[in-house]
């Protein structure tokens, strides 16, 4: 059998080319891994969406709760404005870090000028509530 001896495409599957529906979320520009060899902790993030919703999101899981990050998060405030030039930082805090250190933690960072929010911003109208993370966001 030669190159061309394969089978045209079958026309039901040109007829689902269009079944599912396109991506209309917003795109992811960067992905970032962040170490703070001050505190020995790690956290990984994205930078993503478009114009006013730009925004550089930061996942803190259980290994970051209870060390010092003032220099973490300085350096993830001072990457967002000046490397990613976007207008938010969000932390997304996991929700399986024990209540008395999740407290802690957000208080901590409510000091520093994160607070509660929501997905409105970026979700299109959509309700996301998240079982895994609490979202606290900062403008800058």
């Amino acid at each position: 059998m030669g190159a061309n001896a394969h089978s045209p495409p079958d026309e039901v599957v040109s007829g689902l080319n269009n079944y599912f529906p396109r991506w209309s979320g917003q795109p992811i520009d960067a992905w970032i891994e962040v170490w703070d060899y001050t505190s020995g902790s790690s956290f990984r993030g994205f930078v993503g969406g478009n114009g006013d919703t730009k925004s550089l999101f930061a996942f803190f899981d259980s290994s970051v709760v209870g060390r010092e990050q003032k220099q973490g998060l300085m350096a993830l405030i001072e990457l967002a404005e000046t490397v990613f030039a976007v207008t938010q930082v969000v932390i997304c805090l996991d929700r399986s870090i024990s209540e008395v250190d999740r407290k802690a933690f957000m208080k901590n960072l409510r000091w520093v000028g994160f607070e509660a929010i929501t997905f409105d911003k970026w979700a299109n109208a959509l309700d996301v509530t998240s079982d895994k993370w609490l979202f606290l966001g900062m403008e800058i």
